[in-house]
């Protein structure tokens, strides 16, 4: 499913501009599609034998799928999803262990205890702040 969600893309939708130069892109082994109109359909570029990686990142996982272009326009998947816990939910429990690491198990878990709302607060801002995470920007 989140292969036929990723052909429905729009090419602005799957590779901001500007996001990394040509450069890094060449040093990283990426490719860039460049669809002839800017912001045109991402399945433009698909062509039978092409290859592609769909990174699908859930709460709880991030699963990896193959599937190669047929010439019927059909898609064989060449390596089943297959993931781990890297998910969101793991992100947030390493978050958490850092937080024990910085201020110590007791008050951790006396900040969860008597500011409940505090620690939504605080992981409402850390969404936040993964949702817009950029490995091209300098800064947070």
């Amino acid at each position: 499913a989140a292969s036929i969600y990723c052909r429905k893309l729009r090419s602005r939708e799957l590779i901001p501009e500007d996001e990394y130069s040509n450069q890094q892109v060449m040093a990283k082994g990426l490719r860039r599609i460049s669809v002839p109109s800017y912001g045109g359909p991402v399945s433009a570029e698909f062509k039978p034998g092409m290859r592609y990686i769909v990174v699908d990142c859930g709460g709880g996982t991030v699963d990896l799928t193959v599937h190669e272009m047929e010439a019927s326009g059909l898609l064989k998947e060449l390596y089943k999803a297959s993931g781990g816990a890297w998910g969101a939910i793991g992100v947030d429990r390493e978050f958490e262990n850092l937080l024990v690491k910085m201020f110590g198990i007791d008050f951790v878990v006396s900040f969860k205890n008597t500011k409940p709302a505090g620690l939504v607060d605080l992981m409402i801002a850390f969404e936040a702040k993964k949702r817009t995470a950029n490995p091209a920007k300098a800064t947070p």
